[in-house]
C-alpha cells in the first residue's frame, strides 16, 4: 500500500507540474495576443528567437521535432500570436512578423528537402517490411532485431499522453487507443522519425478502483489540506505578520 501511496504522490506532483506549465503557457499567450509577444517576453524575462523565413515542412532553428508547430505558423495571419504548441522539451509561443510573397524554389533549393522526401520514404518502406514479415509473428522485439534498432518501451502510459521522446502527434495517440494488445501497428513518420508500436496490454483502470480508492482519497485529501493550508496563510499574510516555518510544512509534505 505505502509503494502505491508513493507512486500517486510523485504521479500528482507531476501532474502539477506540468499543469502549471500548461497554465502559465496559456497566461502568456493570452497576455501577449494582439501582437505584443516580444514586449511581453521582455517583461517576463523570458527569452524569443527569431526564426527567419520559415517553409512548410521545416523545423525551428535549433528545436528538434518542431514541424508541427512552423505548420501552425504558416496557418497564422501577420502579426498573430499562437496558442501554447507543444514540443519535446515543453510549450512554445510564436508569432508572424513578417511574410515572404509565394515563390516556386529553384531546383537547387528544393533539392534537399526532395532527398529528405525519397530517403524517408524509402526507410518508411522498409520499416514496413520488417513490420509485414517479422511483426506479425514475432512482435515488436522481432521488428527491432530485423532493423537493428533498440526497442523502448513505457509502461502506465495514461491516454492523451505523449510517449517519452516524441512530440504528441494524433496519429500515434489513435494508433496507441486503437491498436489491440499483443500487435503491432504500421509505421507512422512523425517529425522525429519513424515510430513502430506494439501495445502488450490494455487496462480500464475502473477495474482497479476498489482496490485504489482508500489510496486516492488519501491523495485527493492531502490536496484539499494543501490549499486549505495555503488559502489561509494567505489570508493570514492579509491581516498580519506572519512567519512560516519550513522546515515544518517540507516534513509535512513528505509525510
Amino acid at each position: 500500500m505505502e509503494e502505491v501511496r508513493e507512486a500517486l504522490r510523485q504521479e500528482l506532483k507531476i501532474e502539477r507540474a506540468r499543469g502549471e506549465v500548461l497554465r502559465r503557457a496559456a497566461d502568456f499567450a493570452k497576455t501577449a495576443a494582439g501582437g505584443h509577444l516580444e514586449a511581453v517576453a521582455k517583461s517576463q524575462g523570458l527569452s524569443i528567437q527569431q526564426t527567419g523565413e520559415v517553409r512548410e515542412g521545416d523545423a525551428l532553428p535549433g528545436i528538434n521535432a518542431s514541424q508541427p508547430v512552423v505548420s501552425r505558423m504558416l496557418g497564422l495571419s501577420l502579426g498573430d500570436v499562437s496558442d501554447p504548441l507543444p514540443i519535446p522539451a515543453g510549450q512554445v509561443v510564436v508569432q508572424v512578423v513578417g511574410t515572404a510573397p509565394p515563390a516556386t524554389r529553384s531546383f537547387q533549393e528544393s533539392r534537399p528537402q526532395v532527398l529528405k522526401d525519397l530517403d524517408q520514404e524509402r526507410a518508411r518502406k522498409s520499416v514496413a517490411d520488417a513490420v509485414q514479415a517479422a511483426g506479425r509473428t514475432g512482435g515488436l522485439k522481432a521488428v527491432a532485431r530485423a532493423l537493428k534498432v533498440e526497442m523502448k518501451s513505457q509502461a502506465d502510459l495514461t491516454e492523451g499522453s505523449p510517449l517519452q521522446g516524441l512530440p504528441a502527434d494524433p496519429a500515434i495517440e489513435k494508433l496507441i487507443g486503437t491498436l489491440a494488445p499483443g500487435s503491432v501497428g504500421d509505421p507512422i513518420p512523425t517529425a522525429a522519425g519513424i515510430v513502430v508500436l506494439g501495445v502488450t496490454s490494455r487496462a480500464d483502470h475502473l477495474d482497479d478502483l476498489p482496490t485504489q480508492k482508500d489510496s486516492i482519497a488519501d491523495g485527493l485529501l492531502k490536496q484539499k489540506q494543501d490549499r486549505l493550508y495555503r488559502a489561509l496563510v494567505k489570508k493570514l499574510k492579509q491581516i498580519g505578520d506572519v512567519q512560516v516555518n519550513r522546515q515544518i510544512v517540507d516534513s509535512l509534505d513528505r509525510a
